[in-house]
């Protein structure tokens, strides 16, 4: 695909997902139904697509990824700071675009766990309600995206390249470790625990009737086995040219 091609499809995706999402939270009641709900998840999305498709044809794959997800990841954790005390016992009114606002608490909570080999650095929450900045924390968590990120487009753009032996090793750990802390998830994983909580939400009941608690573990096992499917493959491509010889 052509740099043009690519920077029309993102300007397209990324305005179709974001008037979907402007049209689906301005109604005046709130998207109930799961095909509401799959809509506003889809224009996030498309919205999140587009932007680094458009990076993308302007720059390289691993600086196209390492600034869109770090902008998105910046953007859901500094307003969701400050929208904080929306969950809280608090007598102050409700603001305008509330629903907005209960949307952006849970999508940062999912973008966390989109972020789940940054642990524990992803679960980086402010002491008290921020009036200004982020905490250094926070910084820390930015930072670890960026990288993150950044090696993940760096990784895909040079598949051919054979890792070192200490990288695929140190990779397949952490995969593990993450694959072992979403089974520790889901163990201790309390269905109604959201909602006995009384928490508002913007999906109290989740998606496809699965709870937005249950959804934003799953990430950490599909990086757990991403990680480790990575590590051993490559731990397999660089031992065969030591086959290869021994023959």
């Amino acid at each position: 695909m052509s740099v043009k091609k690519l920077g029309i499809y993102g300007a397209t995706f990324f305005g179709a997902g974001s008037a979907a999402l402007v049209l689906m939270f301005a109604r005046p009641n709130f998207p109930a139904t799961v095909f509401d709900r799959f809509l506003i998840c889809l224009g996030f999305l498309a919205a999140l697509g587009g932007l680094i498709m458009m990076v993308g044809a302007m720059l390289k794959l691993p600086i196209a990824l390492c600034i869109a997800q770090t902008t998105v990841t910046a953007i859901l954790t500094y307003w969701a700071d400050r929208m904080e005390w929306l969950r809280g016992d608090s007598s102050r009114l409700l603001p305008h675009f509330a629903r907005l606002h209960y949307a952006v608490l849970d999508l940062r909570q999912t973008w966390r766990s989109i972020n789940a080999p940054t642990f524990p650095l992803n679960e980086a929450r402010y002491k008290g309600y921020p009036v200004s900045g982020l905490s250094a924390w926070e910084i820390l968590y930015l930072v670890a995206v960026a990288i993150l990120w950044y090696l993940v487009g760096y990784f895909h753009e040079h598949q051919q390249i054979r890792k070192r032996r200490s990288v695929s090793i140190a990779v397949m750990v952490w995969g593990v470790i993450l694959l072992c802390l979403f089974i520790v998830m889901m163990t201790a994983f309390d269905a109604h625990s959201t909602i006995s909580a009384g928490e508002p939400s913007a999906f109290p009941y989740g998606v496809w009737g699965l709870s937005p608690g249950l959804l934003n573990r799953f990430p950490y096992g599909v990086w757990g086995l991403v990680l480790i499917w990575f590590g051993v493959r490559n731990l397999r491509s660089s031992s065969q040219p030591h086959q290869g010889g021994r023959s």
